[in-house]
Formats: C-alpha cells, structure tokens, sequence
C-alpha cells in the first residue's frame, strides 16, 4: 500500500508540475508582455506628476488664459469702473466667491458672448435695420445683465 500510495503522489506531482509548466512555456510571451506594461504603467505614474500635459485641458489652457485675459481686461478698465463694480461687488456678498477681477472677466466674456450670438441672428435678417438693431440688443443686453445680476444679488 505504502509503495501504491508514494507511486500515486508522484504520479500527481507529476502531472501537477508538468501541467504548470507546460502553461507557462505556452504563456510565456504573454508573461512577458504583462511585465513589460506594468513597467511603462509604473513608469507613466512616476512621470506623469512632472509631466504639464498630463494636467487636465482646464488647468493647463482654460486657467491661464483666462487669468491673462483677467490682468488685460484689469489694466484696461477705468479706475471709475473697477470703483462702481468693487463697491457693487462687495454689497452683493462676493456672490460664487468672484473677486473683482474675476467678476470683470466674466462681465466682459458674457457682452461678448451675448453680443456675438445676437449679432450671428440679426445676419439672418434681410433688412439692414433689422441686423443692426437685433445686435445692438445683444450687446445692450450682454452689457446690462451682469449689472442686473449683481443688483439682485445685493436686494437679496
């Protein structure tokens, strides 16, 4: 019994380890090619944090334009302008947490968005007055909603 029995376990050892190993002949390459992508998955990781094209599309593009058209619009602006707006600005409560200059960069991306989408309609008209007149409307409009948004905000 004694000898069936060690014949069996090598028998099963056998098989066992043959088994094993004949797997990893035939998944070798694919081993290696595992590796070599954790590898450059690691590799990436390390590199990625130094890496300014790894920040996203709004940290690395939307963030600094807007900051250097904040510092444009700030040195081209009225000093009586940046008075009215700081003074509405603070009685409102600082609404979204704007300071002065991010709240004159928005005020001056919304006149020129609402300008720009009114004078793009007023194109369809047929009548020249009608064109001009559905563009002055876009930027009175543009112009005069920042203003009645930062009103509100103070009634509030």
């Amino acid at each position: 019994m004694n000898l069936q029995h060690a014949v069996i376990l090598f028998i099963g050892f056998t098989i066992f380890f043959g088994v094993f190993y004949g797997l990893r002949v035939l998944f070798y390459q694919r081993l290696i090619i595992k590796e070599r992508i954790m590898a450059i998955i690691e590799n990436k990781q390390v590199t990625r944090e130094d890496d300014p094209y790894a920040l996203p599309f709004k940290e690395r593009m939307i963030k600094p334009l807007l900051q250097k058209t904040e510092t444009s619009i700030m040195k081209f602006a009225p000093s009586s302008l940046k008075r009215k707006e700081q003074e509405l600005l603070v009685l409102a409560g600082h609404p979204h947490h704007l300071t002065l200059q991010e709240w004159m960069t928005w005020r001056v991306l919304i006149w020129l968005l609402m300008g720009s989408i009114f004078t793009m309609m007023g194109w369809s008209q047929e009548l020249w007055i009608h064109k001009v007149l559905i563009a002055l409307i876009g930027w009175g409009l543009g112009y005069i909603i920042p203003i009645f948004y930062l009103k509100n905000q103070k009634d509030k």
